[in-house]
């Protein structure tokens, strides 16, 4: 017993030890403007699966959609979508719950001193918690106070139309931002074939990002409005008047939600130029007034809610901007911009997984040369978002919206089935996000 308890008291000694030794290391860092956490990702090595079984079922799931993909694949369009909508859901929320159960699942929802559902208690009216949002910021959850209002009121509906707690806003979200499905599946059919769509929503699905962040954070609620607004733009600036109105409202959705969208203006600017250029001349002036169309609707979604309200998307922003300034330096003030840069680069493409990176790449540059264009698209405004110097790190989150656009350059490897490529990019996706979920505590 003596011996044992020496041994323990031992192993104490080497764990405060290396404890203080990171401590240093960290203070060290930190007084350069580089915080450690961010270099590692925003995911702490912790190892963790606590219960054999939540480690199991993500395996049977993918197990499952992989023996089945092609029967998946023949499915007629809505029983296709949503056996694929079920297979999202479930893999997400089981992934989650990889390191310990439900309690992982709801975690980022229990923390309400930072997260948005520490907003909940606040809101007695919408109408009310509108007017008086930029006067709440010191009492809102740290997280949100440089946000606008828009994830709280999600979370608020969920509470208030479902009666759910903690679990149940994540479940609830997952089943809400599975419906990305719906509108990438149209545009991806539009711009490829109906085949191609089927063979890429697979690899969107299974991307580590999108997986690891649909049931722990609110930005996956951005990913789906921003692709509601993508995929409504292009179709209404090409045919509808009613889709582009409609594409202007979700954009007013999506900065309600988050003032990142602010930031996908070079690709709204890209696409309206291709949406030109593929048009016959006779046909601008009905582009154009259906940009206005949606810039109107835009304008009169934040025009609506002022004078319901009194709720100023401006005020919030430079409120928000202030309340950020006061606690985030820039990257510009210090050495630290070039290793924001490459952390950056190098967290999103690890996110983005390295399979479905190294399929991108493995061409070389003429790959990106004759990509699709919407890859193309992505790409600048990805160029745009490195560049600002405004990120330092977490944007495996922060840029989830990002996603779709690349997931379209490893398209290829759906084509040669008798080689059995797709599958193994599928199955070397899975290990890594498992891997990493295991691994790594991405407390966001």
């Amino acid at each position: 017993m003596e011996k044992s308890g020496g041994q323990k008291n031992v192993h104490l000694e080497r764990r405060s030890f290396i404890c203080d030794r990171f401590g240093e290391i960290r203070h060290k860092l930190c007084c350069k403007g580089i915080c450690p956490d961010r270099l590692l990702f925003y995911g702490l090595p912790s190892p963790r699966a606590e219960n054999l079984l939540w480690f199991i079922l993500p395996s049977i799931i993918f197990l499952i959609f992989l023996f089945y993909r092609k029967r998946i694949e023949g499915l007629s369009r809505w029983p296709y979508l949503s056996v694929l909508y079920l297979f999202f859901c479930l893999f997400a929320l089981t992934v989650a719950g990889v390191r310990g159960g439900f309690s992982s699942i709801m975690d980022p929802f229990t923390r309400t001193g930072m997260e948005y559902s520490g907003n909940i208690p606040l809101i007695e009216s919408v109408r009310n918690f509108l007017e008086n949002y930029v006067a709440l910021i010191p009492q809102l959850a740290s997280h949100s106070s440089t946000h606008p209002p828009g994830y709280s009121l999600v979370l608020y509906f969920f509470h208030k139309i479902f009666s759910v707690g903690f679990l149940g806003q994540a479940i609830l979200l997952v089943a809400a931002v599975g419906l990305i499905l719906v509108p990438l599946y149209y545009l991806w059919v539009k711009l490829f074939t109906e085949d191609r769509a089927r063979k890429i929503l697979p690899i969107f699905i299974f991307t580590p990002s999108v997986v690891m962040f649909t049931a722990t954070s609110m930005d996956a609620f951005l990913l789906l409005i921003v692709w509601m607004a993508v995929a409504l733009c292009f179709f209404g600036w090409k045919q509808s008047f009613f889709l582009s109105a409609l594409g202007g409202l979700a954009a007013g959705v999506a900065l309600f939600s988050n003032f990142l969208f602010l930031l996908l203006a070079p690709a709204f600017l890209l696409i309206i130029a291709y949406t030109f250029k593929t048009a016959p001349r006779i046909e601008w002036r009905k582009i154009f007034l259906r940009i206005i169309a949606s810039a109107g609707a835009f304008l009169l979604f934040f025009g609506g809610l002022y004078l319901w309200s009194n709720y100023s998307i401006l005020g919030n922003f430079l409120a928000a901007k202030a309340v950020s300034d006061s606690f985030v330096g820039e990257n510009f003030e210090s050495a630290g911009y070039l290793a924001y840069l490459a952390m950056n680069i190098a967290d999103f493409l690890i996110y983005l997984g390295l399979p479905l990176v190294y399929l991108v790449v493995s061409g070389g540059f003429g790959t990106i040369k004759n990509s699709h264009w919407l890859f193309k698209v992505g790409l600048v405004n990805l160029i745009f978002l490195l560049v600002i110097g405004v990120f330092q790190g977490e944007v495996e989150r922060l840029w989830l919206f990002m996603v779709p656009f690349f997931v379209i350059g490893a398209d290829w490897a759906t084509e040669d089935d008798e080689r059995q490529i797709f599958p193994a990019f599928l199955a070397l996706s899975f290990f890594q996000i498992i891997i990493m979920q295991v691994l790594f505590y991405t407390y966001w």
